[in-house]
């Protein structure tokens, strides 16, 4: 999921929390690097909720871990 921190932040805000407070450390994007991947199996973003979806069933179909229709 390719995702602005703001939005992280805002969808899990009890988690964000408790990295600013120390209690999680070793957070990717916060405390750690994050490296986006070069080559992603599948490459998702919040703002295309209906795209998602369709980009999984489609990956889950090609690669045979469930069978769609």
């Amino acid at each position: 999921m390719d995702a602005p921190i703001e939005f992280c932040k805002n969808h899990k805000p009890e988690f964000y929390e408790k990295v600013e407070s120390g209690q999680y450390v070793h957070v990717p994007g916060i405390d750690e690097e994050f490296e986006t991947p070069v080559n992603p199996d599948l490459y998702l973003t919040p703002d295309d909720e209906a795209g998602n979806l369709e980009k999984i069933a489609s990956y889950l179909e090609q690669n045979l871990i469930y069978p769609i229709g």
